[in-house]
């Protein structure tokens, strides 16, 4: 997942290396910075928030157990920058 927007198929990739359920040893993400976006700032946050929002869908217990989504209620985000 080098640029944004983030291709589906890699998106997809990514939620089924996440367990949905908590693991018993903890995980660690690792997040680089290229110069896949000429350094522009949005473009950065866009695709971070489109991993989180991505991780916090397949995997809930990575959020704070107020803010995880529900069967209602989703972790929407609106990218400032069309995808």
């Amino acid at each position: 997942m080098i640029r944004f927007p983030i291709p589906t198929d890699e998106l997809d990739r990514f939620r089924n290396l996440l367990p949905t359920k908590k693991p018993m040893r903890p995980y660690a993400f690792v997040f680089g910075h290229g110069l896949w976006n000429d350094l522009d700032l949005q473009a950065t946050l866009d695709w971070l928030d489109t991993v989180l929002d991505a991780s916090i869908q397949q995997a809930p217990w990575l959020s704070p157990p107020s803010k995880a989504p529900t069967s209602r209620s989703r972790s929407k985000h609106v990218a400032k920058r069309e995808r």
